[in-house]
């Protein structure tokens, strides 16, 4: 595992894009599809 910090929200923000386009683009050499989920949606009131 590797870790990365970074000086900035920003910089934290474009290291991750960055690194999911490459992962994606890894994937996508060997396989024919690609499956990213999200998570989201309201947090349950009470």
């Amino acid at each position: 595992m590797n870790i990365h910090t970074y000086p900035s929200t920003d910089a934290s923000n474009i290291g991750i894009a960055n690194w999911m386009v490459d992962y994606i683009h890894k994937t996508l050499a060997e396989k024919k599809m690609f499956t990213l989920a999200l998570s989201g949606g309201n947090t349950p009131k009470a």
